[in-house]
């Protein structure tokens, strides 16, 4: 499994901590949460470098899913419910016109 799958799957719905902690992993998915991790450790900084610290030495996975959830929050619905509070509404006609 490729790292960006690891991260996808490790912020997925239904996973727990438990299912992504260093302990229960294979030895190369240890080897990524640990890469990511310092990588992590020396790009983040404020809430985000305690989320990191709290999730654990190592847990890359669970500190990327507390991060995630910090920011994106956990409503499925969030982002649809952001945009539809903005009332968008593109003005195509205005666009053709401005090009033709």
């Amino acid at each position: 499994m490729g790292l960006d799958e690891a991260m996808r799957q490790a912020a997925g719905p239904g996973i727990t901590v438990g299912d992504i902690s260093s302990a229960v992993l294979e030895e190369d998915q240890q080897k990524q949460c640990k890469a990511v991790y310092v990588l992590l450790k020396h790009l983040v900084e404020g809430k985000a470098k305690t989320i990191l610290k709290t999730a654990g030495n190592n847990e890359a996975f669970i500190a990327w899913r507390m991060l995630k959830e910090e920011h994106e929050g956990k409503d499925v619905n969030r982002m649809t419910s952001m945009l539809t509070g903005l009332h968008l509404q593109p003005n195509f006609i205005g666009l053709s016109r401005n090009h033709s």
